[in-house]
């Protein structure tokens, strides 16, 4: 078993993924002995290489555990790690499960079905009623709906499960306290009313391009199936379909008019075997 507190601090190291996390505290399994390992010990364990070790024993001396754990309680949030019985199990069945994540909300709403919806960030107008309308029925379906938060696509997604007084999830590619696109703090807002939003990297890590694959793997891996609804040929939507694909879930897609950019994508998925998508039924059978 896991030291939950190490886990948690190991997440905020930079540089240590999944696997080394998991590493790291299936060796030492304790706080107190990962604070006396030396560098040789560190550099023992699998994926551990110098450089790695250095890094290792330079943060953790400089990460303050104490206030991570009170700021993210003073926000009302939880830190859950793959150690606890809250652990979302849908997301410990896929490959490579984060092995901690920030929950802001009602953790509850992890418990239920969930499906993600998710499209580019300039929508045409079809897209956004396709996103909004498409998730307001899915919602009262009693199925979550899980998104990244994102302008566009995302957010109307999340509005739509909103305005249908049903479940949602944003996964977020930052901290819990920091809201991105600032634009969306009032969504944010209501999300965390009516869901939760979740993410697997410490307070105060910003929204950096390289978050938001991870961010990706954990949209598909809450999600029994994934809904591309607009996407170019080359959109960070697809890397979501593709990890949805890679965990075993289903991938579904909203075909577009055959002149618009952001049916490449989508058209591209139906080719390879998405299902095509023109009522909810096609996703509920």
């Amino acid at each position: 078993m896991y030291d939950r507190d190490l886990l948690i601090l190991l997440n905020m190291i930079p540089q240590l993924g999944p696997v080394r996390i998991r590493n790291i505290a299936s060796n030492i399994q304790s706080l107190s002995g990962f604070y006396k390992a030396s560098k040789l010990e560190l550099m023992n364990i699998p994926g551990i290489t110098e450089k790695i070790s250095n890094n290792i024993i330079n943060y953790r001396g400089k990460i303050n555990l104490n206030k991570e754990l009170s700021k993210t309680k003073s926000m009302g949030a939880c830190i859950i790690t793959i150690a606890d019985d809250d652990y979302p199990d849908v997301l410990k069945q896929i490959y490579d499960p984060p092995p901690v994540i920030y929950v802001l909300g009602n953790i509850q709403t992890l418990k239920q079905p969930g499906i993600s919806i998710v499209g580019t960030r300039k929508p045409t107008p079809y897209g956004k009623k396709a996103a909004e309308s498409l998730a307001q029925e899915l919602a009262c379906a009693k199925l979550n709906i899980v998104s990244g938060m994102a302008r566009g696509i995302d957010s109307f997604a999340h509005w739509g499960a909103i305005k249908a007084g049903g479940l949602t999830t944003a996964v977020l590619g930052c901290g819990l306290d920091i809201v991105y696109p600032p634009e969306n703090f009032k969504l944010y807002k209501k999300i965390t009313e009516h869901g939760c939003a979740v993410t697997s990297f410490c307070l105060g890590k910003k929204p950096v391009a390289g978050n938001f694959p991870a961010r990706n793997r954990i949209i598909s891996g809450l999600s029994l199936g994934t809904l591309v609804v607009e996407a170019a040929e080359k959109s960070g939507s697809l890397i979501t379909a593709d990890f949805s694909l890679e965990q075993g879930r289903e991938v579904f897609a909203i075909p577009g008019s055959i002149f618009s950019p952001y049916s490449k994508g989508t058209h591209k998925l139906i080719k390879q075997g998405a299902k095509l998508v023109e009522h909810i039924d096609d996703i509920l059978e």
